[in-house]
């Protein structure tokens, strides 16, 4: 498509412009640019786009209603137009260079900016994948960038390179308009756009795509054992944490978020028995002000909540669980523990940083009547009442730590992230009349992945085991539920 600027060089016959349709086109082309963004019911990774069977790329036109920038991608409206570009993007993962590559304006994309060589629009790019740490040489098995606006298919190519420097194979843009272009070649270290045939009005680069090439998330996972991955295989002896690589953070960060996210700062602190007290002493110490993504659960040692549950069954319920005790403390300690934590954390972060605080799972179905893991109906229904009950006081706690920190011209971005499934019950429990405060009604549950569930799903929740320290914390499906919904928040506040 001819841009305006080079309008005057195009062709004339018996006073008419050759140019018109496609200009009518670019008016086309711009009407609509959609952004995708991908908030999963479910997670999943973020798969490249598949190539026809035996090839190892695909090119698409890329019409104005199916124009998207993906999520993650990058799109050279990070920095001014005219910017000359060589390392910038080192920290997502490439660095450009070629015929003096810089941002400029490109009217007939509708993504504009872009990335064009130099002179404008007729210069080569060059890309080469880099580590984000070290700026060495890496390579990566696929990538994806658009480029254009074609006028002569065939005429611009994308050629491919290994870490040798052997061509691995070429790409071409071989229709009109934006073409996205797809490699799917492995172990691809660089790559070069160039024109190989007459293209009028040249072409420029845009929205590249590739493993890593989306924000850099650097990560501390703190937290208790519901963080640490305990229930998930044998038990560390004291005094060990008991981390387990498919907790949620670790396996969120592996499996659930998109590969467009550079996930390789990541620190796992997270500690089985700790409580507020000794996350503020031995945990929080490690955070840092370049970590920008920080995630937790912290409260359910402070309250005793397994110890609670398995002392239920294996002897007899307290009275600390029918009367939703907070064990030797008060819930308003609980809560000032918490927003503590929360405020701390916060504030030795990156001041654009987020972090996620996790509630606990709900433990017990509630679908049928009956005994589940030796307690009785009501029992399990005050064991999900006492998981309620702490829920709402860690999402209390995010509200006023949120409300703190702003006070202070800090962004809050503590976040509550809701691991539990199923349906809230207002007034569903009812302490005991023969115990203090017998007769106040308090909010519960019942989840269909609870224990004992009739919806033939495996529960969240461990009953009884051996060793004895996994019972009452979650099993691998929990787990993975848990890296799911902090995948999904992740994504949603830090696309």
């Amino acid at each position: 498509m001819l841009r305006p600027l080079d309008q005057e060089d195009a062709i004339k016959e018996a006073g008419t412009m050759h140019a018109v349709p496609r200009l009518m086109a670019a008016a086309i082309l711009a009407t609509i640019v959609t952004t995708s963004t991908h908030f999963a019911a479910s997670a999943s990774t973020v798969q490249s786009e598949s190539p026809p069977e035996g090839s190892s790329s695909s090119t698409e036109a890329a019409p104005a209603e199916a124009i998207t920038v993906p999520t993650g991608a990058i799109t050279f409206s990070e920095f001014s137009v005219n910017t000359p570009i060589t390392g910038q993007y080192r920290s997502r993962g490439i660095q450009f260079s070629g015929d003096s590559p810089y941002i400029t304006t490109d009217t007939s994309n509708p993504t504009s900016p872009v990335l064009s060589g130099s002179p404008r629009f007729h210069g080569e790019i060059r890309g080469t994948f880099v580590n984000p740490d070290t700026g060495q040489p890496r390579t990566v098995n696929s990538f994806t960038l658009d480029v254009g606006y074609i006028d002569t298919p065939g005429s611009v190519k994308v050629i491919v390179y290994d870490t040798s420097g052997r061509r691995l194979g070429t790409l071409s843009a071989d229709r009109v308009g934006i073409v996205r272009i797809t490699s799917n070649f492995a172990r691809s270290a660089s790559f070069l756009v160039k024109a190989l045939s007459d293209e009028p009005a040249g072409f420029a680069i845009d929205n590249l795509l590739f493993p890593g090439s989306g924000r850099r998330l650097r990560w501390i996972a703190m937290g208790d054992s519901y963080s640490a991955g305990v229930g998930l295989g044998s038990v560390q002896p004291w005094p060990g944490c008991d981390q387990d690589p498919y907790a949620y953070a670790p396996r969120a960060r592996r499996d659930a978020l998109p590969a467009r996210y550079n996930t390789r700062d990541f620190t796992f602190t997270a500690c089985s028995g700790d409580k507020t007290r000794d996350l503020t002493r031995d945990q929080l110490s490690q955070v840092r002000s370049r970590h920008n993504v920080a995630t937790m659960t912290i409260g359910g040692n402070d309250i005793d909540f397994a110890g609670t549950v398995i002392d239920c069954g294996v002897f007899s319920c307290g009275d600390d669980l029918l009367r939703l005790s907070a064990g030797r403390i008060t819930w308003d300690t609980v809560f000032t523990r918490l927003r503590d934590v929360y405020v701390t954390a916060r504030r030795s972060m990156a001041r654009d940083g987020h972090l996620y605080v996790l509630s606990y799972p709900i433990p017990f179905a509630r679908q049928r009547e009956g005994r589940c893991a030796g307690l009785t109906n009501n029992e399990q229904n005050a064991a999900n009442a006492l998981v309620t009950r702490l829920d709402d006081t860690i999402y209390r706690a995010v509200s006023a730590a949120n409300t703190q920190l702003s006070s202070t011209g800090l962004a809050g971005n503590v976040h509550f992230v809701d691991w539990r499934t199923g349906s809230r019950v207002e007034r569903g429990y009812t302490i005991p009349r023969r115990l203090p405060g017998g007769g106040q009604q308090f909010a519960t549950y019942t989840s269909p992945d609870g224990l004992c569930n009739t919806s033939g799903n495996r529960p969240f929740i461990h009953g009884y085991e051996i060793p004895l320290l996994n019972a009452f914390h979650p099993t691998s499906r929990g787990y993975w539920h848990g890296a799911v919904v902090l995948s999904n928040a992740i994504q949603r506040f830090q696309p």
